[in-house]
């Protein structure tokens, strides 16, 4: 089992790891709006 500051340590991880690639995904989102089918959007 976790203790506090490992689990507040791992949570600390997640949530920046999680939060990049929410950013990334949203950047790849909007550029395949602006431009279809583009292999740089594609891939993403």
């Amino acid at each position: 089992m976790l203790s506090n500051n490992d689990w507040q340590h791992k949570h600390d991880q997640f949530l920046s790891t999680s939060q990049a690639l929410l950013y990334t995904s949203e950047e790849c989102l909007s550029h395949l709006e602006l431009i279809p089918n583009d292999e740089d959007a594609t891939g993403c």
